[in-house]
């Protein structure tokens, strides 16, 4: 079971957006932001990693880190467990494409 590099799926991260609990996750390039929602669709985002130009981690708490993504011209801030990790992640995903 071989799988290109581009096409790995880096890692997947909890977050938590506005009272509802979620996943932010880098695959093919992209980062996807998906939201749960009770009824309905879940809320699905994709970002491109080539159209991230900054990652900010504010270090406020240990666990739960608030991480701002600014891309083409929009601003995402995600509450993500594991932030450290997210961040570093997200750094290297970019680095490669």
């Amino acid at each position: 079971q071989h799988q290109r590099r581009s096409e790995m799926k880096v890692g997947s991260y909890k977050i938590h957006e506005g009272g509802k609990n979620g996943l932010v996750e880098i695959v093919d390039g992209t980062l996807v932001r998906t939201i749960s929602k009770r009824l309905g669709k879940d809320d699905r985002q994709m970002i491109p990693l080539k159209g991230i130009s900054s990652v900010n981690h504010d270090r406020k708490r240990m666990k739960a880190g608030e991480v701002t993504i600014i891309a083409s011209g929009a601003t995402f801030t995600l509450k993500v467990a594991n932030a450290v990790d997210f961040v570093t992640a997200l750094h290297q995903a970019i680095a490669e494409t």
